[in-house]
């Protein structure tokens, strides 16, 4: 094993704001295994830099109908929270479509079942673009605990 890409990758996680140990589980995890952790949870971080961003207090400032409901007494407060709501809802519903894929929606929406739609698959690529035939899965399952503060978003769900 390299130590520089072991070190390499453990100094991603911590940018990623995993602590010393959880680190160097992941690095060994993300070694030693065929899921590409690493990818998942740069993914996942960046989701959550979306989500985050909406309690950002200018986030609403450019949007018409989030001024209109402040002008007329609506907290802007409780605004910023519904938006971080529904991007963490919309995020959420986005990930398990892609790792469930086409069927259990037209389901729900077309009331069919058709095992000849097309699928996807999220798959890692590798520093030069080319895939590495290990596919990121299920990051739906842990989008709400690594939540970077720590809250698994219960600042803002909680109470839905």
């Amino acid at each position: 094993m390299n130590n520089d890409r072991r070190n390499s990758i453990r100094q991603k996680f911590r940018q990623l704001g995993f602590d010393d140990e959880a680190a160097e589980e992941a690095t060994d995890d993300e070694l030693s295994g065929d899921r590409p952790i690493l990818a998942g949870e740069t993914l996942l971080y960046l989701c959550w830099e979306e989500i985050n961003g909406w309690g950002d207090p200018e986030a609403l400032r450019n949007l018409p109908a989030a001024n209109r409901l402040a002008d007329t007494g609506g907290n802007i407060e409780d605004l910023r929270q519904f938006a971080r709501t529904i991007s963490f809802h919309t995020i959420f519903d986005l990930l398990y479509l892609l790792g469930q894929g086409p069927n259990f929606r037209l389901r729900e929406i077309l009331k069919v079942w058709e095992p000849d739609y097309p699928r996807w698959l999220l798959i890692e690529l590798d520093p030069q673009g080319a895939p590495t035939g290990r596919a990121i899965r299920a990051l739906y399952e842990g989008l709400r605990t690594s939540d970077p503060s720590g809250l698994e978003g219960s600042d803002f769900l909680d109470g839905e």
